[in-house]
């Protein structure tokens, strides 16, 4: 249970948020849902974005294989986009492909971009050949523009997806990736939003609640929430999505 100093009170569902979990593993789970709220705040201040997909070819894949050297590439990955100028982002590991059990490690990012030339393109398939120390014709950079609200929620959705659906793909990398803080923002987001998530229907239209619980706020006055104790099921109000649920107190 958590209660804000204003009397709004609300329940959460305790998930272990493992990729590899039968439950919180699955499209739309609790964990995923929280996932994607957390990006929504940020995804709605810009009208369109440059999804980037950066690979790493197969013969330098097994130099990736720790939290350390992926938690560098994923900062040197940031700052080679910031170069390019984009002072705004988003990135998630996958760690799969969708139709394999071998290990595929690519950072997903989204940058608010209308569009890239292809002087830009050039430049980012340099620099990462050179991050990962490999020849540019080994590189193989994905670009795709997201301009409607709905591209947009759908990459959100995509990218923050489970994709270490079941840990005997790499029992190793199981172990090394446990902690390991997989997503990542770089650049401030206070703008005003540029569209609205709630009239992209139901599935996002609590996205902003979600996202203010998932920081520890109350999403009716933003004041720090307490959480203490626990509370039946049938004591359960509103489900908000992933797991947060708004009970009874002050309305």
């Amino acid at each position: 249970m958590g209660k804000c100093e204003h009397g709004h009170e609300y329940a959460k569902e305790l998930n272990c948020r493992r990729d590899w979990c039968p439950i919180c593993g699955k499209e739309d789970s609790n964990a995923h849902q929280a996932r994607k709220a957390r990006w929504f705040s940020r995804v709605v201040q810009a009208a369109s974005f440059a999804y980037i997909v950066l690979t790493i070819p197969p013969e330098v894949r097994r130099n990736y294989r720790t939290r350390e050297s992926l938690g560098d590439l994923g900062t040197a990955a940031k700052r080679m986009l910031q170069r390019q100028g984009f002072a705004q982002g988003l990135r998630r590991w996958h760690w799969f492909g969708d139709r394999s059990k071998v290990y595929h490690p690519h950072l997903n990012c989204l940058v608010p971009s209308g569009w890239l030339s292809k002087e830009q393109l050039k430049r980012l398939k340099t620099s990462w050949g050179r991050i990962l120390g490999v020849d540019v014709s080994r590189v193989n950079l994905k670009v795709r523009i997201c301009d409607t609200p709905r591209k947009i929620l759908h990459r959100v959705k995509y990218i923050t997806r489970a994709t270490f659906l079941d840990w005997r793909w790499d029992e190793s990398l199981a172990r090394e990736l446990r902690g390991f803080r997989n997503s990542g923002t770089w650049g401030t987001w206070d703008g005003a939003p540029a569209w609205e998530v709630e009239a992209e229907g139901e599935e996002y239209s609590n996205g902003y609640k979600v996202a203010m619980l998932e920081r520890g706020l109350c999403p009716e006055d933003q004041t720090p929430i307490t959480w203490s104790g626990v509370t039946r099921s049938g004591m359960l109000g509103i489900h908000l999505g992933a797991g947060y649920w708004r009970t009874g107190g002050r309305q």
